[in-house]
């Protein structure tokens, strides 16, 4: 089997979402990490690996329409995506993130 070409889709919006505990849009996620609809990626954490991610309509700053903030849920969860962009680097035949690396996302999350 092939290597991947790393970093996969599942792997920016991994990235994404941890990089931003606030919450990122679908947008931001397609404009800074370089990734068409990358919130179908967000989507399979929630399906596929049962990540709690909290989704929140925000209006435009116009007020003509919305658009979807995506957050991780808790540390927990944090964990789990982690896991996910682990297993991702792993295809691609790269080592997982770093115990500081891991540290430092977790850190941003509650318990």
């Amino acid at each position: 089997m092939a290597k991947l070409h790393y970093p996969t889709r599942m792997a920016k919006s991994s990235l994404a979402i941890l990089d931003h505990p606030q919450g990122i849009s679908g947008l931001m996620i397609d404009f800074n990490y370089f990734i068409s609809s990358g919130r179908n990626e967000v989507n399979d954490l929630i399906n596929d690996h049962d990540v709690h991610i909290i989704k929140t309509e925000e209006k435009n700053k116009h007020g003509t329409g919305t658009f979807t903030v995506y957050r991780i849920a808790d540390r927990t969860n944090a964990e789990k995506v982690i896991k996910v962009l682990n297993g991702e680097r792993m295809k691609c035949g790269l080592e997982s993130l770093t115990q500081a690396e891991i540290d430092f996302y977790l850190s941003q999350f509650k318990e």
